[in-house]
């Protein structure tokens, strides 16, 4: 027995082992080579927006990572060194809300700019002050030195009187003037307004050199 044993196992007398590590269980996918897919076929090359992609899933990931290390540890560090930064949640609100505002100018204030918005700052640049009566109608202008700037040149009175006269709260339909007297200082210009051909307001302009404005009066005119 011995010698057929002797016979069957070679010449040599040596024990050829069976591969059994080549053998793979049944349903088990065979080992993937390098540069195939999973069904056998040569794995395609990733495009240029491909690999971005991954770059930035990747640089995202060790962004969280890094937030959430910074939020839960340090445990024992000293009371002043504790990380105050909110949240990711709260970090990416924020931004989303930052985004969303409106980046107008603060003069416009959400709202379209009233007649008298635009003679206080258009016109007379916030440099004068406006008198107004206790209705609300415009009395007349002066010049606030405190406001640091130089009398507005105002070269047509008439057109002025067009365009704001609506805040005078006299109605009229027709300017007349103007008459013209100055002395030793100041210029004078009067515009008489009249309404159905009966004076309704007396308009009165005080003017430095080169038709700069100190002041305006607007009196109103009782009919007879």
């Amino acid at each position: 027995m011995a010698d057929q044993n002797d016979s069957k196992n070679g010449s040599d007398g040596k024990v050829v082992e069976f591969p059994l590590h080549r053998i793979r269980k049944s349903g088990e996918p065979a080992a993937k080579k390098d540069g195939e897919s999973n069904d056998g076929a040569p794995a395609a090359a990733k495009t240029p927006e491909q690999k971005r992609r991954a770059l930035v899933v990747s640089m995202l990931s060790a962004f969280v990572a890094a937030m959430f290390l910074s939020h839960h540890s340090g445990v024992n560090r000293a009371p002043q060194s504790i990380d105050a930064r909110p949240s990711l949640a709260s970090d990416i609100k924020t931004a989303a809300q930052l985004n969303q505002q409106s980046l107008r100018e603060p003069a416009s204030g959400g709202r379209t700019p009233s007649l008298e918005d635009q003679l206080r700052f258009g016109l007379l640049k916030n440099r004068y002050e406006l008198n107004l009566s206790t209705e609300g109608a415009l009395r007349g202008v002066t010049f606030d030195a405190k406001s640091g700037g130089h009398l507005v040149q105002v070269g047509n009175r008439e057109k002025l009187i067009k365009k704001y006269g609506e805040l005078f709260l006299i109605p009229f339909d027709d300017i007349q003037g103007p008459s013209r007297f100055h002395d030793a200082k100041h210029a004078y210009e009067i515009f008489m307004l009249s309404h159905n051909s009966q004076a309704v307001a007396r308009v009165t302009f005080v003017l430095s050199n080169g038709d700069t404005l100190n002041a305006m009066s607007v009196d109103p005119q009782k009919s007879e």
